[in-house]
């Protein structure tokens, strides 16, 4: 009977983070410091090669010990919004003081040494919360895969989220797991890339991991098209497009004619000392499949980051870089591409300090640079700093202030918009410790 139930729970999408205890980047921990940048590379192999009482908690099927664990992180707390405009345009927008509720929910399910199945899901009230009876909050589906491992390759199927393109960051700043504009944005526009695809990495020497990622289908099925820049109208934003018909379908599917390929080689390496990754993002984007006389926007990202891991990883300074280029359509005919392209970068780092394991503080400042040909120089500028405290096993105190302030040109000051919050957030199961993770 007990194999029976196993083996159902087997056959259902179930699993935990993305990739085992380590797909994105950790939250520090009661039990371990924080961990502010991406994949704890070696997690994989923890989890492979866990001890003999830690098997014996699972159910044999078929010959194979079979492990189920739920997991979930659950924030609620408030922020408040200051809108200090100083631009020749007036903003009339009011601060305000909001409660917010956000939850990721989600199961990692392994079967022996190969096999491990991932399901995780988020209920997100928005930035201002939705109708508790009449509304709907919004239900992202996360990470939902089938990951295969033997003799130091991996192949990640399904919902995927490529390691290599997610930025260092400091865990301090992240008590909305990274759903809020002030780390949103930044994150996006460098090229992170979660969505329908194939992931395939290689370790080649310890700590080294050679990876692949092909991401095909509408653009909303990636998270990679959100950096195509450039005008489309009458939308600023390529990717705004086949997204703004979600809803409008009766399917709830986005606009069909539109089509991305996006492949991504990249490097990562894990050391004690350091962490270090690089990747090339290639996109090609079809803005009508229903025509073969239209032009294809095509572009590329570089990304790289740096992140150092002192005193047993109390200390992390980290680092990124990114620089994006893409064609941009005709304004007057958008079968036909204009003489301007589109070109991006994002710059930033930070550090963390988490001195003991229940307390610690970080920050963050993140500068990001796009224009169209000759058009308008748009800068951004992102600065984070929060602490955290946790004074139950499995529920931290945060607090964060943060601030984005925009420039036209050389003109400052545009748009600038300060929050400062204070969450409680609390985690259940040991996935659920990265529960920070974007």
């Amino acid at each position: 009977m007990r194999a029976a139930i196993a083996l159902t729970c087997l056959l259902i999408p179930v699993g935990a983070a993305a990739q085992p205890m380590a797909a994105d980047h950790p939250a520090p921990t009661a039990v371990s410091p924080a961990a502010s940048s991406p994949i704890p590379e070696g997690a994989a192999e923890e989890a492979s090669s866990s001890s003999e009482d830690e098997e014996e908690e699972g159910l044999e099927v078929l010959g194979e010990r079979l492990q189920v664990e739920p997991y979930a992180t659950i924030v609620g707390g408030a922020y408040g919004q200051f809108i200090m405009n100083r631009s020749d345009v007036p903003d009339d927008r009011e601060d305000r003081f909001t409660t917010v509720a956000l939850t990721r929910i989600g199961l990692r399910a392994r079967w022996g040494r190969h096999v491990t199945l991932v399901s995780e899901l988020e209920l997100n009230a928005g930035p201002y919360g939705t109708s508790v009876w009449e509304g709907q909050a919004a239900i992202q589906v996360r990470n939902q895969l089938l990951r295969l491992e033997w003799e130091g390759l991996q192949v990640d199927v399904g919902r995927i989220t490529d390691p290599a393109s997610l930025d260092y960051f400091s865990a301090y700043v992240a008590n909305m797991l990274l759903t809020d504009d002030l780390t949103r944005f930044p994150l996006l526009v460098s090229g992170f890339n979660r969505g329908n695809g194939v992931l395939a990495r290689y370790e080649l020497f310890e700590g080294f991991h050679l990876g692949f990622t092909v991401n095909a289908g509408n653009p909303t099925s990636t998270t990679g098209t959100v950096m195509i820049g450039g005008t489309f109208p009458p939308f600023a934003r390529f990717y705004e497009v086949p997204w703004s018909n979600v809803g409008r379908d009766a399917r709830g599917f986005p606009t069909s004619s539109f089509h991305v390929v996006l492949l991504s080689p990249s490097v990562t390496f894990e050391h004690e000392y350091v962490r270090a990754q690089a990747a090339f993002q290639y996109f090609d984007a079809n803005t009508n499949t229903s025509s073969s006389s239209d032009a294809h926007i095509d572009g590329y990202n570089l990304r790289a980051g740096v992140e150092g891991r002192i005193w047993d990883g109390r200390i992390r300074p980290f680092v990124n870089a990114s620089r994006v280029q893409n064609d941009v359509v005709d304004p007057t005919d958008l079968g036909r591409l204009s003489d301007e392209c589109y070109e991006a970068y994002t710059v930033g780092g930070g550090l963390d300090l988490n001195i003991v394991p229940t307390f610690g503080v970080g920050g963050q400042y993140v500068w990001v640079r796009e224009q169209q040909g000759n058009g308008t120089l748009q800068q951004r500028h992102f600065v984070n700093a929060g602490a955290s405290f946790s004074f139950i096993e499995g529920v931290w105190l945060d607090a964060r202030y943060g601030f984005q302030s925009g420039c036209e040109d050389w003109t400052c000051g545009v748009n600038e918009e300060h929050r400062a919050y204070l969450t409680l957030r609390g985690m259940l199961g040991g996935v659920g410790q990265t529960g920070r993770r974007p």
